[in-house]
Formats: C-alpha cells, sequence, structure tokens
C-alpha cells in the first residue's frame, strides 16, 4: 500500500557518451531493504532500467528478447550487502564490467551507476539515436524482504511487455534532441468493395540512416467463421509503382496451412491473400484446418517501400482484386494502415563452420573413493581435511534469551551423530524442547573459506561478486570454492530443506533454518550433508550431491502440452502424428481447459461439474492413433486453487490465509481462483480434490498426470494452518512472533496418498517445480522447471534437470530451439510447452529416455 511520497518516490537521471549508458536514482523510501544479491536482487529495494533498441521490429513480440534491455542496479543494504548492476536481458551478461555506488540519506538513498555497452548486448550509442525505455523504483517494506510495490514513469497499468515502453532519444550535450521519426498512422478502418479501391496520402521526411521505412496493414473478408481464404485479393500501389511481393518483410510469400496444403499469399506482382475471418482474434492462424503450419497471423502485412518512397506527398492506394458473387459480396475490411519507420535489423551472421579433428573424450566418474578427513569437535564444531586444504565447520542454535548456542542448555537438549560416507558427511542434530512453551530454533551451519575464497553458489546460482543470500527449497544448497578446493552444504530432511536460507559473506559460507520450532518436550531431527569437493569445480559438487540423494534415476518422459486452444480433433490424422512425433513426445497433457457457468477456466467441484467431453476426446483420438500404447495420455491437475464460490463457506478451514490474516487467491488475472490447502482430514477439501484425481484416472481414463505447482502455490507459507515445525521468528531477540504452515509440509500427507496411488499404478507421472521435501524426492519421479528466467534451470540440478519450454517467448520453432541450448547451458534437458507445429524433427525425440550419470553445462 502505497503511502504517498515519502513512502516511495525517485528522480532517475539517465545519461551517455560513446561506449557507456550512467544511471543516477535519488530515492524517496522511508524504509530501505535489500538484504539479496545477484539474481534475487529484485526482492529487494532498487531501480529498474528497460531499454528496447529495436522499437517497431517484430511488433507482435511482446516479451524482451533480442534487441531489448532489461538491468537491476541495487544500493545494497550499505553494511554488508555491497550496490550491485544485475542484467536480466539480454542473460549471461553476469558478472560484467561496469561500476555502481551508493550512499544512504536521510530520506532514503542515492545510487549510480555506469555501464559499457558489452555489457548490455547492444551497438554502440549514438546522438539522436533513438529507443524506446522506461525506469521504475521497486519498494520493500516488511519481513521476510520481498518486492511489494513498483512505481514507473509510465502511467498505464503496469505489465512486463515492450508495448509498456516509452519513446527516447540520445540527445547532445544540451540534453536536447529531435522527436524520433516513427511513422504515422494511415486509416484505422475501411471498407473497399468488389473491384473498388481507396487511396490514402500522407507526409514523409528522408528516412534517416539506419533505419526503413513499411506499410503495414491488417486485412480481411468478413465471414460469419473462418472458411479459408482467397489468393491474389489485394494490391498495393505507392506513388504509382507496385509494391511487389519480393518487398514482404513480416512472412513468406509461400505458407503451409495445418490440413497440410501449401499456398501463395504474397504473389509475385505483390497481390495478396484475404482471410475470410469474423475478426482478428481469436486469431486464424489458431484455426484447425487453415491455421498457418508456423504460427504467422496470416491477416497481417508489412512490406518494405525503401525505393518507392518520396520526401514530401506520398500516394497510397489499395485495390480489392475481387468480384461479388452470390456466396460473399467480397467488401475487403481493412485496417490498421500504417506508415512505419523502425531502425533496420542486421542480417543474422552466417552459420559457425562445423567443428574439425577429434572428438573430446568425456566420461563419467566410475570411482568415489573417501577424499576428506572428519574429526568432531566440542562446541558443534568439525575440522575437516581434503586435498591439502583444511576447514572449520561451525554450527550455532539460537535461544529465545537472545543468545546462540553450541549444544544442550536450559531450553534444549541438543545430540549430534555424524556419519561418514565416500563423497559426503551427514550431520544428525536431534533437539528436544525442555520447556513448557513452543520453542523457536534456529540452526546455522557456516564455514569461513579463508583469502582463498573465489566464489559462490546458492540454490545452484553463482553470486556475481560472491556475496548474496537466497531461501531456495527447490535446491537447497550453498557451495563455495577457493582457488584448490570447494565445500558445499545441503538441507536433506523434509523441514530443514523447505526452511533453507542459502548465504555468502565475505568468504563465509552459510546454510541456516531460521523458521523452526519445537512444540513442548517435542524432538526433532535436522540432517545436514557436508560435500568437500577436491577441485573447485561446482558441477563437481552437484554431481557428488546428486549421489547422496539418490536422484539419478530414469527420466521417462518426453512431455508436451497438446493443443488445446482449438479443436485438435479437426486435425487430420497425419497432422496430429506430425504434431507429436516432430517433437518426439511420448507423454501428451491436455491442460486445464474446461471453464465454469462463470467462463473462467474451472478447477475443484467446478472441474467435476463441467462438459468434460473434451478430454474424454482427446483420449480416443491418441489411442486410436497408437493402439500400442507407445504415446500416452495425461491431464492437467492441481491441489491448491479452487474457483466455486459457493463452497467457501463448506471448506473455510481450507482457505489458505496470509500474513494478514485475510484469505488468499490467485492474484492478478487469476484472483477468481482461491487458495486452499489439502489435507486428509474426512469431510474437508482434500476429498474434493481426491475425486478429481479419481475422475481423470477412473472416469476419463487418462493413462497419467501432469501435477502444476506440486509443493506450493503462490507463497511458501499459509497462516491458518500448522505444520508445528514452522514459524515466525524475530532475528534480533530469537523469539517466537508466530506459528505457521509451510504448504510443502501442511499438504504432504494428502500428496503422498494421491502419489502413491499414481506410481503404484505405474502411470505417467510429472510434476511442476521440484519436490521440496526429501519425502518426495525419494520417490523418484520426473519434474520440470518452467522457464520464464532460465536460470530457474539451476533450481532442478538436486533432482530432476529438465526445463519446460518458455511459455512468454517461443513463438516460432527456431525460438524453442534455442531454448533447448540455453537449457542445456544450465544442466538441463527441455520438454514442450507451445503449441508450435514444424516440420522439424527436433532433438527432443533423441532425449528420453534418458537416465541422468553426471550433469555439466553444455
Amino acid at each position: 500500500q502505497w503511502d504517498g511520497d515519502r513512502d516511495l518516490s525517485a528522480v532517475i537521471r539517465l545519461c551517455w557518451r560513446p561506449g557507456e549508458l550512467a544511471i543516477a536514482a535519488e530515492v524517496t523510501d522511508d524504509s530501505v531493504r535489500q538484504p539479496y544479491a545477484g539474481a534475487d536482487i529484485w526482492r529487494g529495494d532498487h531501480v529498474n532500467l528497460w531499454l528496447d533498441f529495436q522499437p517497431g521490429v517484430e511488433p507482435e513480440r511482446t516479451m524482451f528478447g533480442e534487441g531489448q534491455v532489461h538491468l537491476v542496479v541495487s544500493p545494497g543494504d550499505v553494511a554488508t550487502v555491497k550496490p550491485e548492476i544485475h542484467v536480466y536481458r539480454p542473460e549471461g551478461l553476469n558478472p560484467g564490467p561496469g561500476a555502481v555506488a551508493s550512499r544512504r540519506t536521510a530520506t532514503g538513498y542515492v545510487v549510480e551507476a555506469v555501464i559499457p555497452v558489452e555489457r548490455l548486448g547492444v551497438p554502440a550509442f549514438a546522438m539522436y539515436k533513438d529507443a524506446n525505455f522506461e525506469v521504475a523504483v521497486s519498494d520493500a517494506d516488511n519481513e521476510p524482504v520481498k518486492q511489494e510495490s513498483l512505481m514507473t514513469r509510465g502511467t498505464e497499468p503496469w505489465v512486463y511487455s515492450r508495448r509498456r515502453v516509452l519513446p527516447v532519444v540520445f540527445g547532445d550535450g544540451n540534453g536536447k534532441a529531435p522527436p524520433p521519426l516513427r511513422g504515422t498512422a494511415l486509416c484505422d478502418h475501411a471498407e473497399i468493395a468488389a473491384a473498388g479501391a481507396m487511396t490514402l496520402t500522407f507526409e514523409s521526411t528522408a528516412v534517416p540512416e539506419g533505419k526503413e521505412a513499411f506499410i503495414y496493414l491488417k486485412a480481411r473478408y468478413p465471414s460469419t467463421t473462418v472458411t479459408g481464404f482467397r489468393t491474389g485479393s489485394v494490391t498495393l500501389d505507392l506513388n504509382g509503382q507496385r509494391i511487389t511481393g519480393d518487398r514482404i518483410a513480416n512472412r513468406a510469400p509461400r505458407m503451409t496451412i495445418m490440413r497440410g496444403s501449401e499456398h501463395t499469399m504474397v504473389a509475385p506482382d505483390g497481390a495478396i491473400a484475404l482471410y475470410y475471418a469474423p475478426n482478428y482474434f481469436p486469431a486464424p492462424e489458431r484455426h484447425a484446418l487453415y491455421g498457418t503450419l508456423d504460427g504467422t497471423n496470416p491477416t497481417e502485412y508489412e512490406f518494405r517501400v525503401d525505393g518507392l518512397l518520396r520526401e514530401g506527398l506520398n500516394t497510397l492506394v489499395l485495390a480489392n482484386l475481387a468480384t461479388a458473387t452470390a456466396e460473399s459480396a467480397h467488401i475487403a475490411h481493412v485496417d490498421a494502415v500504417e506508415f512505419r519507420i523502425r531502425t533496420k535489423v542486421a542480417p543474422p551472421p552466417p552459420p559457425r563452420p562445423a567443428p574439425t579433428g577429434d572428438l573430446p573424450w568425456i566420461a563419467p566418474a566410475r570411482a568415489f573413493p573417501k577424499t576428506y578427513l572428519a574429526v568432531p569437535k566440542e562446541n558443534a564444531r568439525i575440522a575437516l581435511a581434503f586435498a591439502g586444504r583444511e576447514m572449520l565447520l561451525e554450527s550455532r542454535f539460537s535461544a529465545p534469551d537472545g543468545t546462540w548456542q553450541t549444544g544442550s542448555n536450559r531450553f534444549f537438549r541438543h545430540e549430534r551423530k555424524v556419519v561418514e560416507h565416500d563423497e559426503w558427511l551427514e550431520v544428525q542434530d536431534t533437539f528436544t524442547n525442555l520447556t513448557a512453551e513452543d520453542l523457536p530454533l534456529m540452526q546455522e551451519h557456516r564455514c569461513d573459506l579463508g583469502k582463498g575464497f573465489c566464489a559462490a553458489w546458492l540454490a545452484g546460482l553463482e553470486m556475481p561478486d560472491g556475496n548474496g543470500s537466497r531461501s531456495e527449497a527447490g535446491n537447497p544448497s550453498a557451495y563455495a570454492t577457493t582457488d584448490s578446493v570447494g565445500l558445499g552444504l545441503f538441507a536433506h530432511n523434509d523441514a530443514f530443506i523447505v526452511h533453507a536460507s542459502q548465504a555468502c559473506r565475505d568468504g563465509v559460507l552459510s546454510l541456516s533454518d531460521r523458521e523452526c520450532y519445537l512444540r513442548p518436550g517435542a524432538s526433532y531431527t535436522a540432517t545436514l550433508a557436508v560435500v568437500p569437493t577436491p577441485r573447485p569445480d561446482f558441477w563437481d559438487f552437484v554431481n557428488a550431491a546428486r549421489r547422496a540423494r539418490g536422484v539419478n534415476f530414469p527420466l521417462r518422459w518426453s512431455f508436451a502440452f497438446m493443443v488445446h486452444e482449438w479443436p485438435v480433433y479437426e486435425w487430420t490424422e497425419d497432422t496430429v502424428r506430425r504434431f507429436i512425433e516432430n517433437k518426439g513426445a511420448n507423454l501428451l497433457v491436455q491442460s486445464n481447459t474446461v471453464r465454469n457457468t462463470k467462463g473462467q477456466y474451472a478447477r475443484a467441484t467446478d472441474w467435476l461439474q463441467a462438459d468434460l467431453s473434451l478430454y474424454r476426446d482427446f483420449q480416443t483420438r491418441i489411442r486410436s492413433l497408437y493402439p500400442d500404447g507407445r504415446v500416452k495420455t495425461g491431464i492437467y491437475y492441481h491441489c491448491f486453487l479452487y474457483t466455486t464460490r459457493e463452497n467457501d463457506e463448506i471448506y473455510k478451514a481450507d482457505r489458505g490465509i496470509d500474513a494478514a490474516g485475510n484469505p488468499m487467491d490467485y492474484g492478478g488475472n487469476g484472483a477468481y481462483m482461491h487458495v486452499f490447502i489439502p489435507t486428509l482430514e474426512p469431510g474437508h477439501w482434500g476429498g474434493v480434490m481426491e475425486r478429481v484425481l479419481d475422475g481423470i484416472l477412473d472416469d476419463i481414463r487418462a493413462d497419467g498426470i501432469f501435477w502444476d505447482e506440486f509443493a506450493q502455490s503462490r507463497v511458501p507459507y499459509v497462516y491458518g494452518h500448522q505444520d508445528h515445525v514452522s514459524a515466525d521468528i524475530d532475528p534480533a531477540t530469537h523469539r517466537l512472533q508466530r506459528t505457521k504452515g509451510a504448504m510443502a509440509l501442511v499438504s504432504l500427507p494428502f500428496r503422498t496418498r494421491m502419489v502413491d496411488r499414481i506410481l503404484a499404478e505405474n502411470r505417467p507421472f510429472i510434476i511442476n517445480g521440484a519436490p521440496h521435501t526429501r519425502t518426495m524426492a525419494d520417490k523418484h519421479f520426473m519434474a520440470f522447471t518452467e522457464t520464464g528466467s532460465i536460470s530457474n534451470c539451476r533450481g532442478m540440478l538436486l533432482h530432476s534437470p529438465v526445463a519446460l519450454g518458455d511459455h512468454l517467448t517461443e513463438k516460432k520453432y527456431a525460438d524453442s530451439y534455442a531454448t533447448m541450448h540455453a537449457a542445456l547451458q544450465h544442466g538441463c534437458l527441455f520438454v514442450w510447452y507451445s503449441h508450435i507445429f514444424h516440420n522439424h524433427t527436433a532433438p527432443t525425440a533423441y532425449y528420453y529416455p534418458f537416465t541422468p550419470i553426471e550433469l555439466h553445462s553444455g
């Protein structure tokens, strides 16, 4: 809740010189909070800058990608967390060159940064060059520290999109510049009768160097449904000269439609095809028969007009070549006609030549001898010696009187058991509450790597300057290296995994649980795994940790969502087969498709009461095509969301409650979905979700299940449920503030029963996200992560190293292919999210089944 300028406001200045961009921000913030570093700095206070150096290029692509930049400048916390520049887009540019400094002020903070162009992955700046931009200041006021407010320069409602940014020009030394030349709208809507024509005029100056000029339009013949198209329908003449087919810029002249036939959409003489369509959305390219194979919108045309354009007055004539018939008046609807000027994009570089010479020999290790010496010491310390280096692992435990303890005391009894394995050390700490009250109990395990410290990875992500903190249950690990060795830690029991907090500060690596409590008289054992690596190699740690966790199990399923936004059962059998086999898919999943009576996607009771015929048709279709069963079916399942409002009171005790005591919903466009927690209590909401699972497997008779947001949804903790081990603890006084429930732990008995049923019946099963508990990880089922940020792959490295395609940026097969490569760089394989239809046999056809032995980058 924004409380005015004193709560959050800013003055942000941008300037440039050849090769460098500078940003300075004077931020008013009544509570400066930034404990994070690296990719996590977005969670705390920071300043954002977005730049689009290709305004108008690929206007249909709303997400940031090639030609766009998103960077964040963090002030740090002045005392321990250093100020930092982090580039989110393009990816792979952290750490990198640049300078940043900050200081606290009486009203907030000042932060300044200079970033060279090579850090941004863009060409050098030039005077009067134009781009699009947005700046924003982000605020986090409360505990736990998380992004709560975002204040932007633009006043439109916030959305992460290229369409949300504003024009900007790189000015001269006086801060002046002419406005950017972007073109102009020529006609919003017109109707051209059969055999008729329309004339438009517009003014143009000389096109600046480095830019290109285009004419863009949308056109169709109105029809009640999509019924195909008419080739050779409309021509365009500019200043008396035909705009010919070789000038088409946004598509190929020929296209293949979904039923398999190929057609000329832009003739050599420039005549374009018009679709018979009721409107432009839902887009005709999604049609089951007449949709475009490559996903191109067939109603949009853009032509280059260099050489045809004049300085001064220009005349554009659009002619409708069709004649009226009994079936159609052939009145051409022409919309959004624009004269566009935008940055000239360099052609892609030619492919690199194929490598030559001998292939490198790569083989996984076969022997894993014990290479360390561990000596337990008093006061919860363990001396480690390996590869000629000595280190000391120190542990401490909080007491509610504000002190740190290293052994038994009047509040709790502490017992330690150390078990040596070949590659790792198992440290079991058992605590017994000796008081008559709930006992808050934080634990911290730390190791100072000394002057030889080099780098740190927290939850799999490398910290740019070696410092940072994270709280990630998906990969509950922390690893650091010196110039010759490395040391890793990971949580190895359910509660510790869920509570895991990773940090590295000035060469001191730590893994903590800051959210645990014990009931009166209760005992609890936390298990810490310690992994020394004789080489300073992150992947050595990953692979040793994977062997310790026992997660090198077969990954059987080449997963793909089946198209559900249009009627797939209208496709020909050949089209369906090619969709599946070119993806190499052996598990086809129908997503959450049905809607409730309010037109919203249905969940739980609404789903059970909906028309499920599409799901049944899906099973019938796939099994008729693959009677041998080599391609399996699955249906989307989610156990935490509910849409039946009239049942809110019936299952009131199962509602997810937030820290402020309010019932939780999914937020944003999903606010109509409320958060509920399934349990095994009779008569509660878990029974509804068990009936949904029964409906999928027993009624619809799907082969298997895709379980979305498996461990938690929306937030990790709720406050209306108890798991009897999770609490908010004051980090200064060590006192218990309130107890809470981790979604992953409260729902664990319910999810265990559902998963055990699925696995006992040997059904295909795959989840979204790492399992978050050892209980689930030990069951050895496949999982993937979403890749809105490809670095999410790092969260899967200690379980199932699989990345789901990026639902935000993949629009063409080449986009998916790029994500496959990016996932491999992070040690992960790829499965399909997008509904892209392509004529290529994708690499995924050769990925699965796959049993990880060792993971590496590439």
